[in-house]
């Protein structure tokens, strides 16, 4: 995933909060949801210990599940702090994993 694709369609964390609608950070259709509700299985998540897995999904409980008490200054934070160093663990699991399937 581009770095790009993290960034909020407006620029700096004014256009998050400026947002009505976290449409594009929380999933929005049923499929979407089913997708985001199966967890790794723990020998995957083992292979990239180093992301918090649990941290990530109790974000993603509370953009889901607590729409309207979501704190933009926090999302913004988290997106800003963490998402740059779990996409590179991501992407060392991603080539793990490609070297595992061959």
């Amino acid at each position: 995933m581009p770095s790009s694709a993290i960034e909020p369609s407006r620029p700096g964390q004014s256009g998050l909060r400026a947002r009505r609608t976290l449409a594009g950070v929380v999933p929005s259709s049923p499929a979407d949801h089913q997708r985001s509700g199966q967890a790794l299985p723990e020998d995957v998540q083992a292979l990239a210990s180093e992301i918090t897995w649990s941290q990530i999904v109790g974000m993603r409980n509370i953009l889901v599940h607590g729409y309207f008490d979501i704190d933009t200054d926090i999302v913004w934070d988290a997106a800003m702090r963490d998402v740059p160093a779990i996409e590179t663990a991501v992407r060392r699991l991603l080539k793990t994993l490609e070297k595992q399937s061959q």
